[in-house]
């Protein structure tokens, strides 16, 4: 299919072809930041387990008769998923 030079058609086409370039190029740049923004995801939560590791947790509780559960003050409460 051949378009003449300057015809409705011809601007159509390339119109047409333009939009479907500068939509690959967004995709591409949406891929690479969704892709870069996922590997500094992945690197600080390894460098935070790295860092700061605990596999036990830790609740510093002490038990009163007449009140329940009290926390200690000024301590340290680990929770982990494992």
């Amino acid at each position: 299919m051949r378009h003449e030079h300057g015809s409705t058609s011809y601007d159509r086409y390339h119109s047409l072809r333009m939009l479907v370039r500068v939509a690959r190029l967004a995709g591409w740049n949406a891929a690479l930041v969704l892709g870069g923004l996922a590997l500094i995801a992945i690197a600080g939560e390894a460098w935070l387990r790295l860092a700061a590791p605990f596999i036990e947790p830790a609740s510093p509780v002490r038990f009163a008769p007449g009140v329940g559960v009290l926390y200690e003050p000024h301590a340290e409460v680990r929770h982990t998923n494992d």
